[in-house]
């Protein structure tokens, strides 16, 4: 297989994944067995890696599990495969990045397991200080993210943590949405309804409910789609 990363190392990832063994270990489980797989990983539609694997299979609790691999674009990701049975089928649990230190690696390991629940998405930016911890998350996707913060609402740029005002909205915001092509955001409260050109970084729309009329509203939703 050609390595498809300039900047990894590939003894960086073998390390991550013999430190991940020692984890699992640590929480409980035996090692078993060994299967061996030949596996093609896709990093696009025109990039893929093939490769013959030797994979350490590990009883824990009631069930089988495997640590593995996972190549993105931008770094590989390790993930837990696990099983009812020895033999399969296995299944990913959520894969994370090869790069966190140890505490992080062991706490997705737990998560993986079942030892801990998953956080939820909220608990999550805020344990990161990407929203404030009294805030509310209303809407995500891979890259932006809705929250408020009492009457105000926000929508947060992940990929340079820019921040950008999506109007107050009396009595707290209800609802809110991105929509799939990532050019608008909408933001609903009991009074207010407020479009948020998100190529544009601003605020187009900001207007009492009361003001537009049923159809109105209908043409508006339809222009976003």
């Amino acid at each position: 297989m050609n390595w498809p990363y300039n900047n990894i190392k590939p003894d960086e990832l073998d390390s991550t994944i013999k430190t991940c063994q020692q984890i699992i270990v640590s929480l409980g489980a035996t090692p078993v067995t060994k299967r061996t797989e030949k596996e093609t990983r896709f990093l696009s539609d025109k990039d893929y890696i093939t490769e013959t694997l030797s994979k350490q299979v590990y009883r824990f609790r009631d069930g089988y599990v495997c640590i593995d691999k996972m190549y993105y674009p931008e770094k590989p990701f390790v993930v837990l495969e696990i099983a009812d049975e020895i033999d399969g089928p296995y299944e990913d649990a959520d894969p994370f990045p090869y790069d966190l230190p140890m505490d992080e690696l062991k706490l997705e390991m737990q998560y993986a397991l079942g030892i801990l629940p998953y956080p939820t998405m909220q608990e999550k930016m805020i344990s990161e200080n990407s929203i404030p911890e009294y805030s509310k998350l209303m809407a995500w996707n891979g890259r932006y993210v809705i929250y408020n913060v009492f009457e105000d609402a926000f929508l947060l740029d992940t990929q340079d943590n820019q921040i950008y005002e999506v109007g107050d909205y009396y009595g707290d915001p209800e609802l809110a949405m991105i929509d799939k092509h990532e050019t608008f955001a909408v933001v609903v409260g009991s009074e207010h309804l407020g479009i948020f050109d998100i190529l544009n970084k601003k605020l187009i729309l900001w207007i009492l409910i009361s003001r537009i009329g049923l159809s109105q509203l209908t043409k508006k939703e339809e222009k976003l789609k």
